[in-house]
């Protein structure tokens, strides 16, 4: 168990909402810590892997590429994109 100060705003809405749904407030203030702790873990995993991937590139760089394949891809046929085989798919 531990403490800690909330601001008086943070607890009136707390007990506004609590009070509305008839759910406690340390069931709000769980289901908030367990969705900000998530939150951050997702962070440090998405920045770990973006590490990972090696040096970034500029979007200037992305753009460049993207503009480079679209000149090298093969038409598209209504929903279709042609494959190497010359049959359309999905």
């Amino acid at each position: 168990m531990f403490s800690l100060r909330i601001p008086k705003e943070l607890i009136q809405r707390l007990e506004n909402l609590a009070e509305a749904t008839g759910r406690s407030k340390a069931y709000y203030t769980k289901k908030a810590l367990e969705k900000f702790l998530e939150d951050q873990e997702d962070y440090l995993l998405a920045l770990a892997a973006l590490e990972e991937e090696g040096p970034n590139i500029s979007f200037e760089e992305v753009k460049r590429r993207a503009a480079q394949r679209s000149h090298t891809e093969k038409p598209k046929v209504g929903n279709r994109v042609q494959t190497k085989r010359g049959k359309a798919a999905r």
